[in-house]
């Protein structure tokens, strides 16, 4: 089987295998390719306000993530500098919806070619690298993760990593490991650590083992251009990395045992991981909870077969040393986390790059014919094993097993797969069109099981489009707990109901200080915090309706009679906290001598305008009196009077002093070490373009 053009064929294969998974979607819900949860309820609103705020200027803070919160922090993760986040800028934030889906085929098709560029140099076939192309670009992490739209930027991106690393040191070739440095810099800060442990490791096994021949100016090229490549990425990295700080759900629980031990159902998920078809998150084949930590290394067909041959057949070859160092990190928690900042909570969300590996090795077996026997038995050892733990495990549960219908087909997929991989190992052809088959197949049967739970309240395609009377409230707080999530960035309205992990640190911190468990989700049930907040309209849906009912509220910006002190206030039940905030405001020792005189509850109106990267109110006052303004606090804030000073206090939110009689104050915003981080792109890029320009070596 022979493949003219083998590069342009592996983009075309795997953009044609994402088209026949996402086309059937589309045409069946209205044009818009749309599954549940995460996909529905995140990816597409985040990418539609992404869209509008960039076109409208409103790129340094957003009203419409909870309370407020800094734009390049909220977005940054959700892949806001992606190229393929910049090509959906082309066209209207309305056209959002129904193009999203369909950059899925691109994703699948740079995955394909960038993974076909790095696996060409290891096989003397290119039809093998295509194929290994196709595996890593439907891995089960791949069919399983289409919730996650934001994943696939950096799958699709990560092997021109290895790529220009091997161009470094084989070919001498300088330019192209900075690039891609900063490529996956910008598309994705998280990954980017992932990413940057498994190249070290890659490079250092490398050395290691003679495969690269080392001097001081290759050395030089790839720290070089590695540290270069980060620095140009300075404009997102450093606010980022501000913001990032503030965000409590980086900080990590560990015990001694935690860090050597998984609880015992997520080592049954790795072994499954390696055998069985991927699982959708929501329903699981082994167990009753969803799984979101992406827990995948299934390869179409093959599964590890041909993994398993290659490890026995070639123990001492680089590839495999390489995954046996994966498979540790894979089974032992402090080293898994490594690759998702030592958070103890699991995530395997770097396991498309072992996949790699993988698909890389199972393509070399194949061409060289090794003998498949051994890792066919192993891979139905791994079933009886994965069998038996999962029998044991639920036998100390009160709980039903296989509670949901979908571990037959998988098992089923499984074993059809191994049975195929048996008697056809080496007919390419017949392994090329099973695999395309089962990817075709597969991929839309995922699709449906995440569909089995899309909201029923509201269709979608009625969710994504503006509402004129909810256009009516874009200068006041609005909450739609029995909406779905995320209305706010659709309507473009401040609804403080968000389904947002990256928030203000500071609301993040009121939040908790008042008891509410602060995640993903401002689920807020009592309505006095509603009235704190300035919550003036409540949305509710019925029959694809909103309907807007009013609320009382105190105003964004009221001038507190009392103040409490932060100790005292600690000490207090969650309803007495709230009673207190509504005309007290909660200061610590040195705010309460500083401002004592102030709090006199003097302001007799505030008028509060939600602005374009910032705020304004207006108001009058009896006297000099100090104003509770429902913002987090941030130290990116400016006031336009240089002479007012910004508070945090309440324990998150902004407070300052207004002087006697009528006026407005204006509020910007300007993101934490964004300036800072310019001004290093800048002259990093101009380094860089030197570096690269001589000797036209670029």
């Amino acid at each position: 089987m022979k493949f003219k053009n083998p590069i342009f064929m592996s983009f075309v294969i795997c953009f044609l295998l994402g088209v026949a998974i996402v086309l059937p979607n589309a045409i069946m819900n209205d044009g818009i390719y749309h599954l549940t949860a995460d996909f529905d309820y995140q990816e597409i609103p985040f990418h539609m306000i992404m869209n509008e705020s960039f076109k409208n200027g409103n790129y340094f803070y957003t009203w419409f993530n909870d309370l407020g919160s800094n734009f390049i922090g909220s977005f940054s993760f959700y892949n806001l500098f992606s190229p393929f986040t910049f090509f959906l800028f082309l066209f209207p934030s309305s056209y959002v919806p129904y193009l999203l889906g369909f950059m899925f085929p691109f994703k699948y098709g740079f995955a394909g070619l960038f993974s076909y560029l790095y696996m060409r140099r290891y096989v003397k076939d290119s039809k093998y690298a295509i194929l290994g192309a196709v595996l890593y670009s439907f891995s089960g992490f791949q069919l399983t993760n289409i919730l996650f739209f934001h994943f696939h930027d950096v799958v699709a991106f990560f092997p021109l990593l290895l790529y220009s690393l091997d161009e470094i040191f084989y070919h001498d070739k300088k330019g192209y490991f900075g690039l891609s440095v900063f490529l996956m810099a910008i598309t994705n800060w998280f990954f980017l650590i992932a990413c940057g442990i498994f190249v070290f490791l890659y490079f250092l096994l490398k050395v290691i083992m003679k495969e690269y021949c080392i001097n001081p100016e290759r050395l030089f090229r790839f720290f070089g251009e590695g540290i270069l490549g980060l620095l140009m990425a300075s404009f997102i990295l450093v606010p980022t990395f501000l913001f990032t700080l503030s965000n409590p759900r980086i900080i990590s629980h560990w015990t001694l045992l935690s860090l050597l031990k998984y609880p015992s159902s997520t080592y049954i998920e790795i072994i499954r991981a390696f055998i069985f078809p991927p699982d959708s998150m929501i329903t699981r084949s082994f167990f009753y909870s969803g799984n979101y930590s992406s827990v995948e290394l299934y390869l179409p067909v093959i599964g590890s077969i041909f993994v398993f041959t290659y490890l026995i057949k070639k123990p001492k070859d680089f590839f495999s040393i390489l995954l046996f160092i994966c498979f540790l990190f894979m089974f032992i928690p402090i080293f898994n986390s490594a690759f998702v900042l030592f958070r103890s909570l699991y995530y395997a969300r770097w396991f498309f790059m072992p996949i790699l590996m993988m698909s890389l090795v199972s393509m070399k077996a194949m061409e060289e014919k090794l003998n498949i026997r051994k890792g066919i038995i192993i891979s139905i050892c791994f079933i009886v094993l994965l069998v038996g733990l999962t029998s044991i495990y639920y036998t100390f549960r009160p709980i039903k097993i296989f509670h949901y219908n979908n571990l037959l087909i998988s098992f089923l997929f499984c074993m059809v797969g191994i049975f195929i991989t048996k008697f056809w190992a080496y007919k390419f052809k017949f392994i090329f069109i099973t695999v395309i088959l089962f990817i075709s197949f597969y991929g839309n049967y995922m699709v449906g099981l995440y569909q089995i739970y899309q909201n029923p309240e509201m269709k979608y395609s009625s969710f994504v489009k503006k509402d004129n009377n909810l256009a009516l409230l874009k200068n006041q707080r609005s909450y739609s707990r029995y909406c779905s999530p995320n209305i706010s960035l659709v309507q473009s309205i401040p609804n403080i109901y968000s389904f947002h992990s990256n928030i203000s640190g500071e609301a993040f911190s009121f939040y908790h200080s008042l008891g509410i468990q602060r995640d993903t989700s401002t689920i807020i049930d009592n309505p006095k915090v509603l009235e704190f907040l300035g919550v003036k309209k409540m949305i509710t849906c019925k029959d694809n309706q909103y309907i807007i009912s009013e609320l009382d509220a105190l105003p964004i910006g009221y001038s507190p009679s009392d103040i409490e002190l932060e100790e005292v206030y600690d000490s207090y039940h969650m309803e007495d906290k709230i009673n207190i905030l509504m005309d007290h405001v909660v200061l610590n020792e040195n705010q309460a001598k500083k401002y004592h005189h102030y709090v006199n509850g003097k302001v007799t109106s505030t008028n509060f305008h939600f602005l374009k990267n910032g705020f304004s109110i207006d108001y009058d006052a009896l006297d000099d009196s100090f104003l509770v303004i429902q913002v987090p606090y941030d130290d990116g804030w400016r006031v336009s009077d240089k002479d007012i000073m910004i508070e945090n206090v309440d324990h998150g939110m902004m407070g300052i002093v207004v002087p006697k009689g009528k006026g407005s104050i204006h509020f910007s915003y300007h993101v934490p070490g964004l300036f800072i981080g310019v001004i290093i792109s800048v002259f990093s890029i101009f380094i860089y373009l030197i570096y690269g320009l001589k000797k036209r070596h670029f």
